[in-house]
Formats: structure tokens, sequence, C-alpha cells
């Protein structure tokens, strides 16, 4: 698993290098490279104030699908 900005999601080389095959992102932002990976979008808005916990059972459930399969996941926000 691997903890990232939305520049590490936009770098195919680095996840490609990485061998990442998975990416939930966190934040309201498009899929970079559709078809290339599986993504999952939770829409949340990246400000001190929100409140994170109602979606972990959603990010805990895509890590751990991921990691389950043995696959490779980028998990990032919209920070750059």
């Amino acid at each position: 698993m691997y903890l990232g900005s939305y520049t590490s999601a936009k770098n195919l080389e680095g996840l490609k290098e990485r061998n990442i095959t998975e990416i939930l992102t966190l934040g309201n932002l498009p899929p970079v490279f559709s078809g290339t990976f599986n993504y999952k979008v939770i829409n949340i808005s990246d400000v001190e104030i929100e409140k994170i916990d109602q979606y972990f059972s959603a990010t805990n459930e895509v890590i751990d699908a991921a990691l389950g399969k043995n696959t490779s996941i980028l998990v990032h926000c919209a920070g750059e």
C-alpha cells in the first residue's frame, strides 16, 4: 500500500514501477488513467474540518480487497 498525493496519482511511470493496479482517490477528482488502473473515488472534502470517520468503512473495504488480492494500491487525496 502506498500513500501519496494527486501528483503521485498522475505519475504513470511511478505507478507502473511500483506495480500499482488499484487507486483509491479521496476527493472529487476524476481518474487520470481510466482503463489502466482500477479506481475507487470517495468524494470527500479535502479540508481540516471534514469528518473523515464516516468514510473509514468504505476506505477499509477497498484497501482490504486490494491487499487480499495481493495487489498494490495507491491511496491519495487532492493535495499536491
